[in-house]
């Protein structure tokens, strides 16, 4: 055997002892960081919105409920100019007749809200044939005519809040309690939906009906 091909098998000898200490160091302590850091991207842990209660009248009429709403949200700028301009001429022809977002909006950003029936299924379609799209469900609250004694509420981490009348005197019990779920993402960080688990479910808020001392709260 020549010095260079004894050379050549050291070599080749170190190579594999240095790749096999790397293997086991990655397959024991020092692979958990990373193991830890893939888990952190690959799942996604949420919570999930208590549907609030409703606000009754002393006569039994509904002066306050939530409604279920969905959005068409942008949720990827596509930094490709021609694939942006792409995705602005479906939202034009499907959307908007007086034409569409001239700025690419930030991610997370709702491009149609309130989407009717018609729209949700082109919307989804959309989404399907766009990864850059995605649907969002929120809850909007919708108020009586004349109950001024109800309040208003405010969105908070897409949770209503009560901020006056009614609905802050009554939050705690309108609210419900939030759920959480799990669920795996793609490169993409968008939702597989096959992967999708509710860990606890969310409870629904009570219920409230308004007395004559609540009208008189407000009145003061």
């Amino acid at each position: 055997m020549t010095r260079r091909h004894k050379l050549f098998l050291l070599l080749a000898a170190a190579a594999l002892i240095v790749i096999g200490a790397r293997h086991v160091y990655l397959a024991g302590p020092g692979g958990n960081e990373l193991r830890r850091e893939a888990a952190r991207i690959a799942h996604f842990e949420g919570e999930l919105s208590a549907i609030r209660g409703r606000i009754l009248t002393a006569d039994g009429q509904v002066a306050a409920w939530s409604e279920r709403c969905y959005d068409l949200v942008w949720m990827d700028s596509a930094a490709d100019p021609r694939r942006v301009e792409e995705i602005r001429a479906a939202l034009l022809k499907q959307f908007f007749t007086g034409g569409a977002p001239e700025r690419v909006p930030s991610p997370g950003t709702p491009v149609k809200y309130e989407l009717t029936a018609r729209e949700l299924e082109v919307a989804d379609a959309l989404a399907q044939e766009f990864p850059e799209l995605d649907i969002e469900l929120r809850w909007e609250r919708r108020h009586g005519e004349n109950t001024p004694e109800v309040g208003t509420v405010r969105q908070v981490n897409g949770m209503e809040r009560g901020v006056s009348g009614a609905e802050l005197r009554y939050d705690a019990i309108l609210r419900g309690t939030p759920g959480r779920y799990t669920v795996m993402l793609d490169r993409r960080s968008r939702w597989i939906d096959s992967t999708f688990r509710i860990l606890t479910p969310s409870r629904p808020g009570k219920d409230v009906t308004l007395d004559p001392a609540d009208l008189v709260k407000e009145e003061e």
